[in-house]
This record gives C-alpha cells, sequence and structure tokens, in this order.
C-alpha cells in the first residue's frame, strides 16, 4: 500500500465510520483544485497565450507529409484499437469467482 493510501485508512479509522464519507469527498476533490491552480498559475505567466496557440495550430505542412500518413494508417495500429475495443468491451462479462 503507498503513503498517502495508508494515511487516508489511519483518517477513516481515527475518526470512525462516519468520517469516511467526508474523507471521499475530499480526496475526489483535491486533485481537481490542485489541477485547477496549477491551470490559473500557468495562464497567468508570461507568453502563455503564445505557447497555447502553437500547441493548438496544427503544422499543416507537417500532416501532408507521406511520413505522416503511414503512421496513421498502419494496420499495426488498427488491429490495436480493434483488439482494445474486443478487450474493454468484454472485460465487464467475465464471470467472477464465488
Amino acid at each position: 500500500m503507498s503513503n498517502e493510501r495508508r494515511s487516508l485508512v489511519c483518517l477513516c479509522l481515527l475518526k470512525g465510520i462516519r468520517s469516511s464519507g467526508k474523507v471521499s469527498y475530499f480526496t475526489s476533490a483535491f486533485p481537481y483544485l490542485v489541477l485547477g491552480s496549477l491551470a490559473v498559475r500557468s495562464l497567468s505567466l508570461p507568453g502563455a497565450d503564445m505557447g497555447l496557440r502553437q500547441y493548438i495550430t496544427p503544422k499543416w505542412e507537417r500532416m501532408l507529409k507521406v511520413e505522416s500518413q503511414k503512421i496513421l494508417s498502419s494496420p499495426f495500429r488498427e488491429e490495436m484499437v480493434f483488439f482494445g475495443l474486443i478487450f474493454s468491451s468484454t472485460s465487464g462479462l467475465t464471470p467472477r469467482p464465488r
């Protein structure tokens, strides 16, 4: 068990079952709060608008090259997507041990 899980288990055991709901509310909301604060901080830095524009704007001359089209249409990639879909759709149908 990782240290974070151990600390959460200890918090639940110290306060009892009544506080486990509060702990789960905190642990589910805390990552979003951290991500939100990091996003606000990074967007307030100088040059953030230029970085976002470069990240979002596609480079058409690179995308129209033959090499990138070969990568996107490779049979290996199509097979991986197909097997991924099969695996994800059948993973819920497996029998559970009793």
